[in-house]
């Protein structure tokens, strides 16, 4: 019997499903969300967080520790073809549509209410949507087991099973271009 070598799209080199992660309490929902979706793409993923100009290198470590701490621990609970980590600086929302441009799908975290926002930010969710390439995959703050108190703003305990929160992980609003 003789077997012949047949490409299918899935096989298809580069296709990386594109994550933007920010340390505001959903990033485990987020990176979970881009997990999901990269192995039901059959594609790698690429967790971004985008920094803020002017921190000093321990805060930027601290910040970058605590978000990519929920992508490792994401990457446990999913199948994938492989895993990147970048931490760029830059407006976040313009950041993630540059980077997803030849993605298969970007998904982000639920904006901040207006109210909450601070004054001049993007609202990165609704710029991505309007702006991005492929389909981006918008996962619902309520979905994340989000809350105001800095314990579940701060992600960098959860290296263990037994640390980390349970998280019910919604389906998320999907728009494409």
């Amino acid at each position: 019997m003789t077997h012949s070598a047949r490409s299918h799209p899935l096989d298809a080199p580069g296709r990386e499903v594109v994550v933007g992660l920010v340390n505001d309490g959903m990033a485990l929902g987020v990176a979970l969300r881009g997990v999901e979706l990269a192995g039901s793409l059959g594609a790698s993923v690429h967790f971004v967080q985008v920094v803020p100009s002017g921190l000093d290198p321990g805060e930027r470590a601290e910040a970058e520790s605590a978000t990519f701490a929920a992508g490792l621990r994401a990457l446990r609970h999913g199948r994938h073809r492989g895993a990147t980590f970048e931490s760029p600086g830059g407006d976040p929302a313009a950041v993630l549509v540059a980077r997803s441009a030849k993605a298969v799908g970007l998904v982000v975290g639920e904006d901040r209410d207006r109210v909450e926002a601070a004054t001049g930010d993007r609202e990165v969710g609704a710029y991505c949507s309007a702006h991005a390439r492929c389909p981006v995959h918008i996962v619902p703050r309520d979905g994340t087991g989000a809350s105001n108190d800095q314990a579940s703003r701060d992600q960098s305990h959860w290296g263990t099973e037994e640390s980390a929160p349970s998280v019910a992980v919604e389906p998320p609003v999907t728009t494409s271009h």
